[in-house]
């Protein structure tokens, strides 16, 4: 048995890991990769020079759709064998996975609903606002539900994962779904930590960096943003060194994987420390976390840990996604920028921990026995298919 993983974006070891293939290569299946970032993106690995991709015995390059083909051709020898394609929601998914099952009608496909970010179409007069994109969105769904193959085995992070899918179009009547967990619980589980005695560990605050400011994903996407940088990051830096002299605790920035600022595993920047992939750790540690918004704020909320969120005016389009998660959470953003008394905002904030459990259940786990359950989800997958 083979399972053939399809991937838009460079592979890197994190996506190594966090995609199960590190655990399932210890099994009798069969894993390739195919990476189709150059059918997907122009020059991408000259856009994102710092991204450098993982290689394993079962990785490959695929330039083109013939190229695909006659891979495909070579791998798939077996009714057994499954693809497991992790690509963006969009019609060019749409051709490749419709050119796939016309040319192996009987290949069956796995996905991994995990990290579902809230819905961004929050209130009514957003949403009067955006009609025009939601009814692409609605367009999509509907193209989406009558062409796309369907997914015959669903790894369920959540209920709201599911929700998502099935209005994606991908979901048919004989899907099976097996209730799992999200990837930021499987790294809690498969992540060991050597900080075990926090008693002997000095008191800190979490950065959980967004990247907000240098996404990789604006260059990937040619994503258009004015922003102006030197003024985003003095105010972030001043906001950073007030948070450390108010509580007399340091901060250490979470840095986003894919920053383009934070480009080594760990460093300092600023004046601030910063780590690569530590979030988990960092987080479970901390005395408070603080971000502007990301799906990492699972960690936070697995782990009751105060946070808050934050908005300043140079990032204002970011807000209706930060606002998305704030409403989930029943939170609201803390302007850096605006707040006369932004200790006492802040302090009233951290004592808000009201909407943790609903998005624990809604986002994060699908019962709440879950969080404690320490099965990894990529065993579960091989237990599944060796049946």
């Amino acid at each position: 048995m083979k399972i053939i993983y399809l991937y838009s974006h460079i592979f890197t070891e994190r996506d190594y890991d966090r995609f199960g293939l590190k655990q399932i290569l210890k099994s009798n299946i069969e894993v390739y990769l195919l990476n189709l970032s150059f059918i997907y993106y122009d020059n991408l690995y000259l856009k994102l020079p710092d991204m450098k991709p993982f290689y394993f015995n079962g990785y490959h390059e695929i330039k083109s759709l013939d190229e695909l083909k006659v891979i495909l051709d070579v791998l798939i020898t077996s009714d057994n064998d499954r693809l497991f394609p992790i690509l963006p929601n969009d019609l060019k998914t749409l051709k490749i996975m419709r050119f796939i099952h016309q040319r192996y009608p009987l290949i069956q496909q796995i996905q991994y609903a995990t990290n579902i970010i809230p819905p961004v179409f929050s209130s009514l007069a957003y949403s009067v606002f955006n009609i025009p994109n939601i009814a692409k969105l609605l367009l999509k769904r509907i193209i989406f539900s009558c062409f796309f193959p369907k997914v015959n085995l669903l790894l369920a992070g959540s209920k709201k994962n599911v929700e998502y899918l099935h209005k994606s179009g991908v979901l048919g009547k004989y899907t099976k779904i097996v209730h799992a967990h999200t990837m930021d619980i499987e790294n809690i589980i498969s992540t060991c930590t050597s900080m075990e005695n926090n008693n002997e560990i000095e008191k800190y605050i979490v950065y959980i960096d967004t990247s907000v400011a240098d996404a990789s994903d604006y260059i990937t996407l040619d994503i258009k943003h004015t922003i102006d940088k030197k003024s985003y990051y003095k105010k972030l830096f001043d906001f950073l060194t007030f948070l450390e002299n108010e509580y007399n605790l340091k901060v250490i920035i979470a840095a986003h994987p894919t920053s383009l600022l934070l480009t080594e595993n760990e460093g300092e920047f600023n004046g601030f420390s910063y780590y690569k992939y530590k979030t988990n750790t960092l987080v479970k540690y901390c005395e408070f976390c603080i971000c502007e918004a990301t799906t990492a704020i699972s960690y936070p909320i697995i782990y009751h840990k105060p946070f808050i969120f934050f908005m300043m005016t140079e990032v204002l389009f970011f807000e209706s996604y930060a606002k998305s998660f704030a409403n989930s959470t029943r939170k609201k953003l803390i302007y850096i920028d605006k707040t006369v008394s932004l200790k006492e905002e802040i302090d009233l904030e951290l004592e808000n921990t009201s909407g943790y459990e609903n998005y624990l259940l809604d986002y994060l786990i699908y019962e709440k026995s879950d969080v404690f359950d320490k099965k990894s989800i990529w065993n579960v997958l091989v237990s599944i298919l060796d049946k």
